[in-house]
């Protein structure tokens, strides 16, 4: 299915008002005889957003009056997996890097030559 130009720039346009605007926004589109609903979705522990949801219906169908306020808890519960996934994506490639550092040590006493060394941890002490 391709989209008509204005209608990407209808829905792009509508997104960025939602986030401008700190509300949904709900508009039909005649030609496509669709509803489009859009709901920004806040950020983490900010006052900002991170995105929009967009809901693309049928025009006839009828929107429930608590709508907006069920899309913006969906948002907070979308938002708070996307910096849960962020933070687990961030330690693992830390983790990474990390495990790299201590597994190889380019050697400063080697005239230029990069020569690698392991260090191995010794085992723990019993008290």
């Amino acid at each position: 299915m391709r989209l008509r130009q204005d209608f990407k720039f209808d829905l792009h346009a509508s997104g960025l008002s939602a986030i401008n605007n700190k509300t949904q926004i709900e508009f039909e589109d005649a030609q496509k005889k669709l509803k489009v609903i859009v709901c920004p979705i806040p950020a983490v522990c900010e006052n900002s957003f991170i995105g929009v949801i967009y809901i693309i219906a049928e025009r006839f169908v009828e929107t429930p009056k608590d709508l907006e306020n069920t899309l913006f808890i969906f948002g907070r519960i979308l938002s708070n997996w996307i910096s849960k996934y962020e933070s687990c994506v961030h330690d693992r490639n830390q983790a990474q890097q990390n495990n790299e550092l201590i597994s190889h040590i380019n050697c400063p006493d080697c005239n230029g030559n990069a020569h690698t060394m392991t260090i191995n941890t010794l085992p723990p002490i019993k008290l």
